[in-house]
């Protein structure tokens, strides 16, 4: 499917299977994702925030207000939002801010984590 035409579920899931299991460095795949999603922007909710931070911390072409905005969200977030998302999709994204030197989106997202360690 072509990139121009996908909605955000669809992008996410694709951008996900290419940096995750393809592990794609393909930069004009990546460019044109990239753009797609920008286009999306307005549409970005925490899980895929979440899921893209993840993907963006495994590419060598990022866009820093993509990522920027993603962090936002993810910082914005009240607790009990962050709880909603699987344990391993927070354990991901506390990896990929680290990764990225993004102390507030890793302390926002470690919380959730840190509770449920001592429940």
């Amino acid at each position: 499917a072509d990139l121009a035409d996908m909605g955000l579920p669809k992008l996410v899931a694709t951008m996900r299977e290419a940096s995750m299991q393809w592990n794609i460095q393909h930069d004009p795949f990546w460019w044109g994702a990239l753009r797609r999603l920008d286009e999306l922007r307005a549409d970005i909710r925490l899980r895929e925030a979440v899921r893209l931070l993840t993907i963006f911390a495994r590419l060598r072409i990022v866009d820093m207000d993509l990522v920027d905005h993603c962090e936002e969200i993810v910082v914005a977030a009240e607790g009990e939002t962050l709880i909603d998302l699987h344990e391993s999709e927070l354990a991901a994204a506390v990896e990929a801010l680290a990764r990225m030197q993004r102390p507030r989106g890793t302390t926002q997202v470690l919380r959730p984590l840190i509770g449920r360690a001592h429940r």
